[in-house]
């Protein structure tokens, strides 16, 4: 099996993906994003890549948009919407509730979006409907 953006080294599985020139100043001067994966599992892997990709896709779109942003800041402002959620980044325990609210606002802006494209719901990404705090919470690890 072969996952784009996926390298083995040993028994360690790393997510690797070049940072677009145009943005490498926002980053320190970085080359690469590189994530340790922490299974051997090939769904999770899988999983994992995939909404890394998203993650960085949004993340890279909404820097483009806005000139004074930074990876950094757009984890700030994923922490405090969750905050504003009551919640907290995974694998905390949250309120069910919380999140279930949290999850209506994002499915929504989600659905909301395919209308105004004339798209099915499944047919949009969700890193095109939301944008990259959002996308940054859904996936924010502590």
């Amino acid at each position: 099996m072969s996952l784009r953006y996926v390298f083995q080294r040993g028994r360690t599985y790393y997510y690797q993906r070049r940072i677009p020139k145009d943005l490498r100043n926002r980053y320190g001067g970085l080359l690469n994003v590189k994530v340790n994966l922490k299974t051997t599992d090939p769904l999770q892997l899988a999983k994992q890549v995939t909404s890394l990709n998203k993650k960085y896709e949004a993340t890279w779109h909404s820097l483009r948009n806005n000139p004074e942003s930074t990876p950094a800041t757009i984890r700030q402002s994923a922490l405090r919407l969750l905050g504003d959620y009551g919640l907290k980044p995974l694998p905390a325990a949250n309120d069910e509730h919380n999140l279930d609210i949290f999850i209506d606002t994002l499915k929504a802006k989600h659905e909301e979006y395919a209308t105004e494209e004339e798209l099915e719901w499944d047919e949009v990404a969700p890193e095109h409907a939301l944008d990259a705090v959002e996308v940054e919470a859904t996936t924010a690890p502590q």
